[in-house]
């Protein structure tokens, strides 16, 4: 529990970063919404990974090949989920409709602008579970039953050839 905490922490973190920088290049630069998901979610993704790594999971070195190789494919499977969802919110106005409804139904005004960030907090929270769990088995725990698994086969070596007394 202590470590999904952790995870929670660096991931909204992350997530902040992710979703201020989606906000800035949809909202201020005018960029597709697509181009500035995929920008700011691998931003969100390194930082991410470096917080992870070092504070929740408490790893000493990074193995680029067989940490950071998995944990960016995991996220990378998130990605073109993230753009559907994000496809459906704004394309479909299914977010902008919501707004409305809201506004019509509550009588306050609701700031359209917003509706890029609103989507995108959506989608974030959506993912977060789903990657928290696939990081946690198949790329950290993985790794340290494999670290495990080469030291019993170490302390067998040394059992078979270390002469008793």
């Amino acid at each position: 529990m202590i470590q999904f905490f952790k995870y929670f922490l660096v991931g909204g973190t992350a997530a902040i970063i992710d979703i201020t920088c989606f906000s800035l290049l949809t909202t201020i630069l005018g960029w597709d919404y697509r181009i500035a998901n995929s920008i700011s979610f691998t931003l969100g993704l390194v930082l991410l990974y470096l917080g992870t790594y070092k504070w929740v999971f408490h790893k000493e070195r990074i193995d680029i090949l067989r940490d950071f190789v998995p944990f960016t494919l995991v996220g990378l499977i998130g990605l073109p989920i993230q753009n559907v969802l994000l496809y459906f919110l704004l394309d479909w106005h299914w977010t902008e409709t919501g707004f409305r409804l809201f506004a019509a139904v509550s009588g306050f005004s609701v700031d359209l602008a917003l509706v890029n960030t609103f989507s995108k907090i959506f989608v974030a929270g959506v993912s977060f579970l789903g990657n928290f769990l696939a990081r946690k088995f198949l790329v950290f725990e993985r790794r340290n039953k494999q670290a495990a698994a080469q030291e019993s086969v170490k302390a067998d070596f040394d059992d078979r050839v270390t002469p008793a007394a």
